[in-house]
């Protein structure tokens, strides 16, 4: 809480008892009526001189009743330069509603924006505080309100005196501003230091709060002319830390605390203060979910202050996991989806070691906004064979210098730019002259060499980690391990091809693969082309007939649902 002390003037009087003896005085100390009637004809001089008629300070019936009256300032009506002091007392503070006044500033040119102070009451009834000017030289009304001196009428506060200021300094001061709740609530800040301030592209906001209800997160709004964000900020150890972006340009961001510490789980304004920003590029907008704070998730590249056009093909995703949260040493990677303007979208998987997380994802789908979704696994079932994950973070790029790699790219489970991948594609094609051999060669290649895993099949046995390289090095797999295969050796040839996801005439999901060769796409399904199940065991029979068949020959056993990139 804020403390006020009220100062203390004493006046020593010199009594000669001998007339024998020298006495002198010093003349330089002034008594505190001398220094109050000097402050009064600086007053008078001022306001003068800028044709204000100064008239005294009188207070309301209300005022009357409760007993406020004013050391400072003594005018209703008057011109001061910089910063000015209220200074008063309210005889019957102890039986008020609540232990403080209330002093509404207010700016006659900018009369939307009402800054609220509040000045508590000492244990005399003492109260003062130092009112700042927030645009410079301009007229000001001051409204002070006493609270209520009735049983039940907490909160209520009525009007004891007004006053109109005009402030002649160019200078433009602000504080932080507190509500009530704020100061019942001890909020602090160690940054910002001052009300008005001026920033590049965030601002950090810092400082510690009384958590009794042990309440986890704070929000901070942010808001320019009609635009508007919000963001949650955890609070540890009754601390807290963020940097805020102040995402709408140029301009005054005004940034505002609110803290939940009612039983109705809704956030009350404890403090705001202003923020110019001097800069005017548009930057991303991260939006975090509550997956993002309850599974310990910090989101370390993109930062705020990253802008909102972003160019190249390539993008970096980093951050940390808390490992004393649940669950977090069984998080094995992190997914990240990419959606272009156009509704198709990729995945990526990112994988997490020692709750650590980095990766590169790509711009696959060439120019365009993208939205960037990271999401955090749900704990694996065994015998399933899909994985659930939960969006933790989505922001927005609009991105320029990518190309549209879609189908050449590498992507989850397919390094086509492994170089045991690459090393193996060219040991294949090597001496090949054209695509459709190359892709025939690749073709024949898994559907002779990788064993088709029955109990993986059985038992729904996937693994986040499932890929071509993993299929390489055990040469087992099913139909997604045999496509992950084919794709990336063909990607690592410089050849697009697509993974095919879609159902058998038996209604069982399967993949295989779409190459382009030549400028036309043609189909194959190495894991047909592989050999047979009989009496629960794979048998290699290689067939050629599923490598690029005839069209009307393939549908009639294979319906394809989508693309996966």
């Amino acid at each position: 809480m804020w403390k006020y002390f009220r100062r203390l003037v004493a006046v020593v009087g010199i009594i000669g008892l001998l007339s024998s003896c020298d006495s002198t005085v010093d003349e330089s100390k002034e008594s505190s009526e001398q220094m109050e009637e000097r402050d009064v004809d600086d007053v008078q001089k001022l306001s003068e001189a800028h044709g204000i008629d100064v008239s005294s300070l009188s207070t309301t019936r209300f005022g009357d009743e409760v007993g406020l009256t004013f050391q400072n300032p003594r005018y209703a009506s008057f011109a001061t330069e910089g910063t000015l002091t209220i200074e008063g007392n309210v005889s019957r503070h102890e039986q008020l509603a609540e232990d403080y006044v209330w002093i509404q500033l207010t700016s006659l040119a900018n009369k939307d924006d009402v800054f609220n102070y509040y000045a508590t009451f000492d244990e005399s009834g003492d109260f003062e505080y130092d009112v700042k000017f927030h645009y410079g030289a301009d007229e000001y009304e001051i409204d002070i309100y006493a609270p209520s001196d009735q049983v039940g009428e907490e909160g209520q506060f009525y009007e004891g005196a007004s006053i109109t200021v005009l402030n002649v300094n160019d200078e433009r001061q602000r504080e932080i501003e507190y509500t009530p709740l704020g100061l019942e609530n001890d909020l602090s800040f160690a940054a910002p230091l001052d009300g008005f301030l001026e920033a590049d592209r965030s601002v950090v906001v810092q400082g510690t709060v009384n958590n009794e209800r042990d309440d986890e997160l704070l929000l901070i709004h942010v808001t320019y002319e009609q635009d508007q964000e919000e963001f949650l900020v955890p609070i540890n150890n009754e601390s807290f830390e963020e940097e805020v972006p102040l995402q709408f340009g140029a301009g005054e961001h005004k940034i505002t605390v609110l803290l939940d510490t009612s039983d109705d789980d809704l956030y009350y304004e404890a403090a705001s203060f202003i923020v110019n920003r001097t800069t005017d590029e548009s930057l991303i907008s991260i939006d975090h979910f509550d997956q993002y704070y309850e599974r310990g998730v910090t989101l370390e590249a993109p930062a705020v202050t990253d802008l909102l056009n972003y160019e190249g093909q390539e993008y970096e995703i980093e951050g940390t996991i808390d490992s004393t949260i649940a669950g977090s040493e069984d998080i094995s990677h992190m997914i990240v989806t990419t959606e272009h303007e156009s509704g198709v979208e990729a995945h990526y998987y990112v994988p997490v070691e020692d709750y650590q997380f980095k990766g590169t994802i790509y711009f696959r789908f060439g120019e365009g906004e993208y939205d960037v979704t990271v999401s955090v696994p749900d704990p694996y079932e065994e015998g399933e064979n899909y994985f659930v994950f939960y969006g933790t973070s989505l922001f927005t790029h609009n991105v320029e210098g990518a190309e549209d790699l879609r189908s050449l790219l590498p992507s989850v489970g397919i390094e086509s730019d492994d170089p045991v991948i690459i090393s193996l594609a060219n040991q294949l094609t090597d001496g090949i002259e054209n695509d459709r051999d190359r892709a025939k060669a690749i073709y024949d290649y898994v559907a002779t060499t990788i064993v088709y895993d029955v109990d993986k099949l059985e038992n729904n046995a996937f693994e986040m980690d499932d890929s071509a390289v993993k299929t390489l090095e055990t040469r087992q797999g099913v139909c997604q391990d045999y496509a992950f295969l084919t794709i990336a050796l063909l990607r690592a040839l410089d050849m697009e091809a697509n993974y095919v996801a879609g159902v058998t005439s038996t209604g069982e999901r399967h993949a295989w693969v779409d190459v382009s060769v030549d400028g036309e796409w043609l189909e194959m399904d190495p894991t047909w082309g592989a050999g047979f199940i009989q009496d629960d065991e794979f048998h290699f029979q290689y067939n050629p007939d599923y490598f690029d068949p005839d069209p009307a020959f393939l549908s009639e056993t294979h319906t394809r649902e989508e693309i996966i990139y």
